[in-house]
This record gives structure tokens, C-alpha cells and sequence, in this order.
């Protein structure tokens, strides 16, 4: 629904003015980013449910399966949503956020929903079958996602850094929040359907309070305000579309002839921001193709087996996504290197491949080629704490900067465009991850 134009004038006239009232957006904002990245990050913590699914000795055809799930898990999820922010870049000229992300979050609790009951279904006599429907749904699942990545860090850009923030540092908790849900699950309840019932549980709750969370966002003053500042200055839809951003209808198609051609528009664009792109890449790149498809392989030297019952979730998924929150978290405290040094930043990001010799070192049981060098529990909790630390910390900080060097009605094409360089770096990340399956 359309704002009435006299409120819009207010609000376009000294945004200055216009508080965060109570910090609602903020929190919304930081929610959202919770929601966004649940597929990825309750799929992938949800390791010991997946293998009890999976595993049958009696079936030769699955028994790779559970070794190589995550592998497999990876490209279902980051490839789709490789692909769909590609298509993003187009779709944000003729279907608005709004739209985009509330068909997003809709489909992805339909589908999270049917995982629910998947988990109360004895799916052991077909294995197969539960693998194709799982890989199946996070394709879905990571479409959608994708989608409302695209939708909501474009809007978010429009706004003052710490919403950018908030919103990395939303998607860190996400993580954080999937870690202890499953670690209290396993604890509640010994069976691993069962535990992973109460799980998916906690996913669904979620995504309805960032679904309703993000759809508030349309009515109230602050966020609309920025966006409407950005959709005035833009001489696309200054006149006939100044409420784009959060019109819940599509904009007319008679208005594309008027517009500029796709590479007139994002070309200079990307000449602009490009070194903090590829440091986003190159960060997925390098975190993806180790976590969690190999940290998670590392096994303890313990013979406690409460030990080795929470080894994993503990020291591959709890440890990895604290620290990764923390780095986000410390971005608002500290910026290293300025966003004068964008190369300098992206060096940084280079210099993170030394994870890769280190952890295929740890005391992985499926390694050939690698010698067993750190064999103590500690060298994998360290090399994990410092994996997560600086993939939050220069992440967060590459998106920060690159919209800051663009005009403010640029800044939510930036945003699309950064969301697109992240995806190709997870897409990427995790088919790398496949070829260390032969190096390893």
C-alpha cells in the first residue's frame, strides 16, 4: 500500500529527524539476518541426525552417503543461491523486496515444514528416497534464501552502517542459536529424530518472527524514510515509482523500455566495489571449503564418550559460529585496514588459505595424503576460533565499506551486488570442498 504523498514529503525532508525509535528496526534488522541463513546453518549443525538417516549397512548404494552428505549438502545449497542472486540483479528492476521476500520466507517454511515430518517418518527402508527429497528441499530451501538475502541487504544498505552490522551479526547468532539448539536437543532426548524434531522446531519459530519482523519494516517512519530518499534520488522511478522499495506490488512493465541496460547500470558499479567483493568471495571461498565438509571429520584423541558425543558439535559448530559472531561484533569497535586499503583487505583474505594445510593436518580419520601433525583436541578447537573470528570480522567489514563508495541511491544495487559476490563465494567454497575429497 502507497503512503500518503504529504507523509512522504516529511519524511524526505530531514531524515535527520527521523529516529530509531525503541531500536525496533535495529532488532528487526538483526532478526532478519537470523532468518535469512537458517537452511544453511540448521542443515549443516544437524550432522549426527542426517548420518542416523542415512546410514544402512545393509544397502550398498547409501553406504557413501553419510561420509559424503555434507559435500553434497554444500552444492544443493550454495549453488542455487549462487544462481538466484544472479537473477536478483534483474529481478529488483521489476518485482519489489517486499514482494520478493515474503514469496521467499513463505515457500521456505513450507518446506521446512515438510522436514519437520520427515524427521518422524522411518525412512530406512529407502534411504535413497530420504536423501533425494532432503537434497531436493535445500535446493528449494537455498532458492529462497537466496532471495530474501537479496532482498533484505539491498534494503538494509540503504540505512546507517550499524543496520549492516546488525544484520552480519544476526546471521552470526543464527548460526550460534542453530549450535546450542542442537547441542540442548541431543542432551533433551537420546534418539536423533527425536532431538532433531525439536530442532527443526526451533527453525520454524524463527523464520515466522523474521517473516513478520522484516514485513514491518514497510510502516515505520525511519527505515521507509531511507529507502524513499534512495527511490526519489534515483532517476529511474523518481517520478512514477517512489515507493518501490516497500510496494508490495510489482512495478509496471511498461517502464522497463525507460531503463538503463543491465551493464550501463552495474558495470561502473562493480568498478567501484570490486576489491571488497572479491575479499567477500575470497573469505567463502576459504571458510566453505574446510566448514564444515572437513572440520567436522576431525575426531578426538579422547576415549570419554560424553566427549566424543559433543566433540563435533562443540568444537566444529559452537566454537566456529561464537567466534565468527565475535569478529562481527568487534567490526563496530575496530576497523582494520580502512576502507582506504581495499587491497590490503582482500590480501588478508589471500593469506586465510593457510587454514586449508592446517586442517587437513588435524587428526582426521579419512585422510591419505595428509600426515596427522595435530593430533591434540586443542590444535582444532584453535585453527576453528580462528577460521570463524576472521570470516565475521572481514566480511562484515568488506560490506560495510562498499557501500560507502557509492551515491545514496546506489547503495541497495550495491547491496544486491555484494550479496551476489558472497554467494559466488560460498557456490565456489563448497566446490572446491569437492575436489579436497581427492586431495586429502
Amino acid at each position: 500500500m502507497l503512503v500518503n504523498a504529504n507523509e512522504d514529503d516529511l519524511l524526505l525532508k530531514d531524515t535527520k529527524n527521523v529516529k530509531d525509535k525503541y531500536h525496533l528496526v535495529y532488532f528487526i534488522v538483526f532478526f532478519t539476518g537470523i532468518g535469512v541463513l537458517i537452511p544453511w546453518n540448521f542443515f549443516i549443525t544437524a550432522k549426527q541426525y542426517f548420518v542416523f538417516k542415512l546410514t544402512d549397512t545393509g544397502n550398498s548404494t547409501a553406504s557413501d552417503l553419510p561420509y559424503k552428505f555434507e559435500n553434497y549438502l554444500s552444492i544443493a545449497s550454495m549453488v542455487p543461491a549462487a544462481i538466484i542472486n544472479i537473477l536478483n540483479l534483474v529481478l529488483r528492476r521489476y518485482i519489489t523486496p517486499m514482494r520478493r521476500f515474503s514469496v521467499g520466507i513463505s515457500l521456505m517454511f513450507l518446506v521446512f515444514l515438510v522436514t519437520l515430518i520427515l524427521t518422524k517418518v522411518n525412512t530406512q527402508k529407502d534411504i535413497m528416497s530420504f536423501f533425494i527429497i532432503t537434497m531436493i528441499s535445500v535446493v528449494i530451501l537455498n532458492t529462497c534464501s537466496g532471495i530474501m538475502q537479496g532482498s533484505s541487504l539491498g534494503v538494509i544498505s540503504m540505512m546507517p552502517g550499524r543496520y549492516i552490522k546488525g544484520y552480519m551479526e544476526g546471521q552470526a547468532i543464527g548460526g550460534l542459536i542453530a549450535s546450542v539448539a542442537n547441542i540442548l536437543a541431543i542432551v533433551a532426548v537420546s534418539s536423533p529424530d527425536s532431538s532433531a524434531f525439536i530442532y527443526f522446531l526451533v527453525a520454524l519459530i524463527f523464520l515466522l518472527i523474521t517473516g513478520i519482523g522484516f514485513c514491518r519494516l514497510g510502516k515505520i517512519k525511519f527505515s521507509r524514510s531511507y529507502v524513499k530518499i534512495a527511490n526519489q534520488m534515483d532517476n529511474e522511478t523518481e517520478d512514477e515509482y517512489p515507493d518501490i522499495a516497500f510496494n508490495t506490488d510489482s512495478l509496471p512493465l511498461s517502464s522497463i523500455g525507460n531503463r538503463q541496460s543491465f551493464m550501463e547500470k552495474y558495470a561502473p558499479l562493480v568498478k567501484q566495489i570490486y576489491w571488497f567483493g572479491l575479499t567477500v568471495t575470497l573469505e567463502f571461498v576459504v571458510t566453505l571449503s574446510l566448514f564444515p565438509a572437513f572440520s567436522s571429520q576431525i575426531v578426538t584423541q579422547s576415549n570419554n564418550e560424553n566427549w566424543k558425543k559433543f566433540f563435533t558439535p562443540v568444537t566444529c559448530f559452537l566454537f566456529f559460529n561464537i567466534a565468527d559472531y565475535i569478529g562481527r561484533y568487534f567490526c563496530g569497535i575496530l576497523k582494520f585496514p580502512s576502507q582506504n586499503y581495499p587491497k590490503t583487505l582482500f590480501f588478508i583474505a589471500l593469506i586465510r588459505f593457510i587454514f586449508v594445510p592446517l586442517i587437513f593436518m588435524c587428526n582426521i580419520p579419512t585422510r591419505t595424503n595428509f600426515p596427522i601433525i595435530f593430533y591434540n583436541d586443542a590444535y582444532p578447537i584453535v585453527f576453528t576460533i580462528l577460521l570463524g573470528l576472521t570470516n565475521g570480522y572481514f566480511i562484515t567489514l568488506s560490506l560495510i565499506y562498499a557501500p560507502s563508495q557509492v551515491s545514496d541511491k546506489e547503495k541497495e544495487a550495491v547491496g544486491t551486488l555484494m550479496n551476489l559476490f558472497l554467494c559466488f563465494g560460498l557456490a565456489f567454497g563448497v566446490a572446491l570442498s569437492f575436489v579436497y575429497l581427492y586431495i586429502i
